[in-house]
């Protein structure tokens, strides 16, 4: 099977779950057989393009004009090697809709992944052009996917809403992470004072800083550590929360590998108080080391992860945020379960090579379906 993958940067190292996730699920694609293609707007740097060499992936470089991927290049492209499937990730790119519908002039058949993205909290920004796009572009798109795939069960919601009459033709498929680089280790927070700890873009609106701030300053008796780096598009308004700090919350660079391991193993809980979500992969990866995560209620996964009690469902006021951590963190017995149930429930949902092979099990399926719904 030949598959396109549509959505991810051109270069591997760019932060962001989504594009960490791509480029390890079309790596895994490979080694079980598959065909995969990168399909990129930018210019690939060149260790990207040497990784990818190395790991049996191609990449190709279709340019933009005026936002959209040259036309005249992808039609060649199709015409040239067509895929058998393609797969478009995220939502709100004008690329992506002008992609969809030359997939669909050729009978190409085409996965919808929107990563959490069309939740009302996230349409707030920009919230008219957002709802706009969302019914004139995203709607027929999803209604013409062969297939559309959910990052956790809770996002159906979100894309029903969008596109109401979508049917049967949701699967819930989770993201891909390293699971033996963070099973390997446990969860095994050191005694004193607790942390809790935050991995993430600092984003104030999308990652619920002011959030995170705000609980800080009503839990004197923990320490509270930041890991990330700024969004420059908000620097301005992240100079003016850390001027209101409170002294146990600490704002550090970003970490990665062995440090960002002993990370998540000495924390008492991992917090994720975004206003909106998929599945990100930093939850993934505590829960593969045994931390608790404690998530937003905002974000659909919160629910999914309390109904199998491996996670913390993380209220959005303040006083109850703070009341839900303060009980976790006097219960022992229950961090301990829910340690146990979240490292199982990684273990089950997030090995690279098991979600490779459900993938291109859930495109065999879409594809079949669209064959027979072309002939009828």
């Amino acid at each position: 099977m030949h598959v396109w993958h549509i959505g991810a940067e051109a270069s591997r190292a760019s932060i962001g779950g989504v594009n960490f996730a791509v480029w390890l699920l079309a790596e895994r694609q490979v080694v079980q057989g598959a065909r995969v293609t990168m399909v990129v707007a930018e210019t690939p740097d060149p260790d990207t393009l040497a990784v990818a060499a190395a790991k049996g992936i191609e990449v190709l470089y279709i340019p933009q004009r005026h936002l959209l991927f040259d036309g005249q290049l992808l039609r060649h492209a199709l015409d040239r090697d067509r895929p058998d499937v393609a797969v478009l990730h995220s939502v709100f790119l004008p690329r992506l809709i002008g992609a969809s519908r030359a997939l669909e002039a050729v009978g190409v058949p085409q996965m919808f992944m929107a990563h959490g993205a069309l939740s009302l909290k996230a349409m707030h920004r920009s919230p008219l052009r957002k709802i706009l796009f969302a019914r004139m572009f995203e709607r027929p798109r999803i209604l013409r996917s062969a297939g559309v795939f959910l990052c956790s069960p809770g996002e159906a919601e979100d894309i029903r809403r969008v596109a109401p009459g979508c049917g049967g033709r949701l699967t819930t498929l989770y993201n891909p992470i390293h699971l033996t680089e963070f099973s390997a280790s446990s969860w095994a927070p050191p005694p004193g004072r607790p942390t809790i700890l935050f991995i993430g873009r600092l984003d104030i609106e999308h990652k619920g800083i002011d959030r995170l701030f705000a609980i800080a300053a009503a839990m004197p008796e923990v320490d509270f550590r930041l890991h990330g780096n700024t969004d420059p598009r908000y620097a301005s308004a992240m100079a003016a929360l850390l001027a209101t700090a409170p002294p146990n919350l600490r704002l550090l660079p970003p970490v990665f590998g062995p440090d960002k391991i002993r990370a998540y193993s000495e924390a008492a809980v991992l917090v994720q108080p975004s206003r909106w979500e998929g599945f990100p992969i930093v939850d993934a990866e505590a829960m593969a080391v045994g931390t608790p995560v404690a998530i937003s209620t905002d974000v659909p996964l919160s629910r999914d992860l309390a109904a199998q009690e491996c996670g913390l469902m993380l209220p959005t006021e303040t006083e109850a945020a703070v009341h839900v951590l303060r009980a976790a963190l006097a219960d022992g017995d229950r961090m301990r379960r829910i340690s146990a149930r979240a490292r199982r429930f990684a273990l089950a949902n997030f090995d690279p090579d098991q979600q490779a092979a459900a993938h291109l099990e859930a495109y065999r399926k879409a594809r079949m379906t669209h064959q027979w719904s072309s002939a009828a």
